[in-house]
This record gives structure tokens, sequence and C-alpha cells, in this order.
């Protein structure tokens, strides 16, 4: 009988070990949010939440923040071109003032920043 118990006491000792109930880590979920719904990982600073260190505003209280919305695409008349010059949308015209710093990319919409008659800089349409 003596020998019974002390297995039985034994048995208990190992399955009541620390470390050998089955915690997850915080690198078994993808995000914080995961963790949280789970709760079977260690709370470090025991203020309820998770695996801070992943990502996810979601369970601090804070709301996610979605992408902005994509800009409107701009459209330009018949008789102007739709570029992108220095990260904004603009619709070239022959004859309207330039900067010459931007040349480089004028050309690639076939405009160049050229000095007119009247000593301004002012795009015009290259050929080809």
């Amino acid at each position: 009988m003596r020998t019974a118990t002390l297995t039985l006491l034994a048995l208990a000792a190992i399955m009541l070990r620390p470390g050998s109930a089955s915690a997850a880590t915080c690198a078994d979920y993808s995000n914080q949010a995961a963790a949280q719904r789970a709760a079977d990982t260690r709370d470090a600073d025991h203020d309820g939440i998770y695996c801070e260190s992943l990502p996810c505003p979601c369970s601090t209280g804070g709301t996610a923040t979605a992408p902005p919305p994509a800009p409107a695409r701009k459209t330009c008349s018949g008789h102007t071109t739709r570029a992108v010059i220095a990260g904004a949308v603009r619709c070239l015209q022959a004859g309207e003032f330039c900067t010459r710093s931007r040349n480089a990319a004028y050309r690639r919409y076939r405009f160049r920043c050229a000095t007119a008659s009247d000593g301004r800089a002012r795009l015009r349409r290259t050929s080809g």
C-alpha cells in the first residue's frame, strides 16, 4: 500500500511540476490579438495583456489605423498630359511655367523646361 501511495505521489509531482504544462509562447501566435484570445502565455508584467511585443494594437484599447484611402485619380483634359512630378499629380501643358530642377521628371512625359522669349522657364513638348 505504501508503495502505491508513493508511486501516485511521484506521478502527481511530475504532472504538476512547473514548466511541464503546455503554456504557449508568443512565437506560437502571428499577432497579439490571437495571443490575447488564447490567454495561455505568460503575462510578464501582469497587466492582463499577453505578448505585447507582437503587432496589433487592438487588444490594448486602441483602434487599429486603417491605411489612408487612395487619392482620387486626377484626370486631365485632352490637351494636357497627366504626370507625377515631385510626388504630385499634375496636368502638364506646353507653355506653362516649370521648374528647371525637375527637368528629368518632365522628360519622362516628353516635355522639357526651357527658357522662353520672356526669359522665364516654360514647358515645351519634345518630339518622340
